[in-house]
């Protein structure tokens, strides 16, 4: 071996990095955030002319891409006020986020409302804290804050 009993942990390490990715490729393949059907049921529609504001709200209240970012964004609530309360070593036994996603097609906008139970010997001033911190997961700030996005033809 050229790098020695040295390269034996990292061989291994990356058999596992790369078992890690083809089992995440499969778990979130297309048909789970697209389901099967839908691209040819919006093209049918859009070519027979049936495509109209009550199809398209159809279309964004059935759609699991709304749940995606709720998922990110619990994820990432939960993530961050877990690491927070472990670094300031306050007993906090458990965090339960809820997202409920709602988007409004007339007002062309899209509502978070994330619910946040904590669980543990947690003072009012730390429960307020951690709150606060809520707001700061980077999903959060993503979501939150003016998005830009730049459409280029390559």
């Amino acid at each position: 071996m050229a790098g020695g009993w040295a390269m034996l942990p990292i061989l291994i390490c990356s058999a596992i990095a790369l078992a890690i990715v083809l089992e995440r490729c499969w778990t979130l393949r297309r048909s789970a955030v697209l389901p099967a059907g839908l691209g040819d049921e919006v093209r049918n529609w859009a070519r027979s002319g049936q495509l109209d504001p009550a199809h398209l709200q159809t279309l964004a209240n059935g759609s699991p891409l709304g749940e995606l970012l709720a998922s990110a964004l619990g994820t990432c609530t939960c993530i961050t006020l877990r690491m927070y309360a472990d670094r300031k070593q306050w007993d906090l036994q458990s965090v339960e986020v809820n997202i409920i996603f709602e988007r409004d097609q007339q007002k062309n906008e899209s509502n978070f409302r994330r619910e946040i139970h904590l669980e543990g010997n947690l003072d009012e001033e730390a429960k307020e804290r951690l709150m606060q911190i809520a707001n700061q997961c980077y999903v959060h700030k993503i979501l939150s804050n003016p998005i830009h996005i730049n459409t280029v033809a390559v």
